[in-house]
């Protein structure tokens, strides 16, 4: 009887300290994702992504998932390979809130790859006018890029600007 209740009681603390544990361990691994370079230890890289697969199926994480990821991307210290990791898993959980620090990222050459693919994969007319409005001002291979973007999406409303 004693080992049940001790069992119990042991499930029940596990279960009660997980999230806290593991809001610990994911602020760890976005602190470690922000520093990250290529060829280093992908551990931080694989748990921010599991997180946002994980907060996918859930409003509430959703949204404070994508808030991180979305304070990443603006960090000015963040690295280039992290930013750019950070675009991929974005349109999995972001919303408009997102557009606006990935159009900032289009006027960098090395992120702007990165953030045209997460416009592209994100929901919503401002990312699809965000493309269009990119796609006016670019030049050269980035035009091209954002009328690849544009015809993933199949935006009908950039048809005149093509």
């Amino acid at each position: 009887m004693k080992a049940t209740h001790i069992t119990v009681i042991t499930c029940l603390a596990i279960g009660l300290l997980t999230p806290c544990l593991y809001a610990a361990g994911l602020d760890e691994s976005l602190a470690a994702l922000a520093k990250y370079k290529d060829g280093q230890s992908t551990v931080a890289v694989k748990a921010v992504e599991k997180a946002a697969y994980l907060a996918s199926n859930d409003a509430k994480a959703k949204a404070a998932m994508a808030a991180k990821l979305i304070t990443l991307i603006e960090s000015n210290s963040a690295t280039i390979e992290s930013k750019n990791l950070t675009c991929q898993l974005l349109p999995l959980i972001a919303d408009n809130a997102a557009v606006k620090p990935l159009v900032a990222m289009l006027s960098d050459p090395k992120t702007a790859t990165a953030a045209r693919g997460a416009l592209q994969r994100l929901t919503g007319p401002q990312a699809a006018k965000a493309l269009r409005d990119a796609m006016a001002k670019a030049t050269g291979s980035a035009k091209v890029g954002f009328i690849n973007s544009i015809g993933a999406r199949q935006d009908a409303q950039a048809a005149a600007a093509l």
